[in-house]
Order: structure tokens, then C-alpha cells, then sequence
């Protein structure tokens, strides 16, 4: 079976005399993303590849985009959006630090990360920073957010962490009891 990890993006394709079944099914269940069988038409093998290389590059393209509800954070070109209940995106002007710490709160979704993990995943080894500079951009992103602020959540005594926004703050409606 093939592995996660450095090869993981590789596709398989196994060019075999075998037609049996059953030796389909085990190249297959190996992990192969295609079984062609011998003899085979050079354009038929041209086809396949090419489908699974465009297959490849998609879904290398949708791994560069981290989409947590309304905020979008597309990773190669350190942008990040939002899209506000009415339906219209809007780009956020953030810093590269504000854009690290976003990114590594936003891809470990529900896992608290304190003051000084956070610090030493945005910041270089040799920066001298005390870990209450974090607070500060912390503050500042959450203003850049906006209505989705409540999406980066404190937790007393530990760090921050990342919380999918479902909807808007100010939609949520008032409820009282009758």
C-alpha cells in the first residue's frame, strides 16, 4: 500500500501482460491509479497520463487553498479573503507575520497554540520578541477580520486557537425567552 508522505503525490499506473482479474484488483488495492493491459495503443497510454498528471495538478492547486468557512487563505500567493454574508469577497491587507500566524492557527482548526509556539512558527530563530507581541497581532488581525474576529479565540491561560465562523456575529439573532 502506498505511504502518505514524500511520493504521495506520485499516480501509478501499472503496464502489465496480466488480465486476469484478480491481478487487476491487486494492482489496484496496491495503490495504482490505473492497470492498462498489454498491447495497448500508444495514444490510449498518452490519454491516461495525461489525465492523471491534470488530475495531479488540480488537486496540487486545491491543496494551496485553505478554505475555513468564509475565510479563504490561498497559501502560494499569502492572500487571504473573506466573504461577507451578503455574498461578496473581500481581500484583507495583512502583514507577513499576521499571515503566518493566521495560517498556522486556520490549519491546526480547534488546537490551542500558545504564546510561544505561535511566536516561534511566525518569527525567524534569531528574533528577539517577548510573547506578548503576539497579543498584538493577534488584535490587529482580528480587527482586519472583521465581523469574523470571533474566529481567532482565546483561551485563558493557554493561547489562541482557530475556530471555523459558520455565520457572521452580527447574524446571529436575539434570543430571549417569551
Amino acid at each position: 500500500m502506498l505511504q502518505q508522505g514524500e511520493f504521495s503525490n506520485i499516480s501509478v499506473i501499472f503496464l502489465t501482460a496480466k488480465d486476469e482479474t484478480s491481478a487487476k484488483v491487486l494492482g489496484l488495492s496496491l495503490g495504482a491509479e490505473d492497470y492498462i493491459v498489454k498491447p495497448f495503443e500508444a495514444q490510449e497510454l498518452k490519454a491516461r497520463v495525461e489525465v492523471r498528471l491534470k488530475k495531479n495538478l488540480t488537486s496540487k492547486q486545491k491543496a494551496q487553498v485553505l478554505q475555513r468557512g468564509p475565510v479563504e487563505i490561498q497559501i502560494a500567493s499569502q492572500r487571504v479573503s473573506i466573504t461577507n454574508p451578503a455574498g461578496q469577497r473581500q481581500s484583507l491587507d495583512l502583514t507577513p507575520l499576521e499571515f503566518k500566524v493566521l495560517l498556522t492557527l486556520a490549519s491546526r482548526e480547534d488546537r490551542v497554540f500558545s504564546r510561544e509556539e505561535l511566536l516561534n512558527l511566525a518569527w525567524s530563530d534569531n528574533t528577539h520578541v517577548t510573547d506578548r507581541s503576539i497579543d498584538t497581532h493577534i488584535y490587529s488581525l482580528r480587527k482586519k477580520l472583521g465581523e469574523y474576529s470571533s474566529c481567532i479565540e482565546a483561551v485563558y491561560g493557554q493561547g489562541y486557537r482557530f475556530i471555523t465562523p459558520t455565520r457572521a456575529s452580527s447574524e446571529v439573532p436575539n434570543q430571549r425567552a417569551a
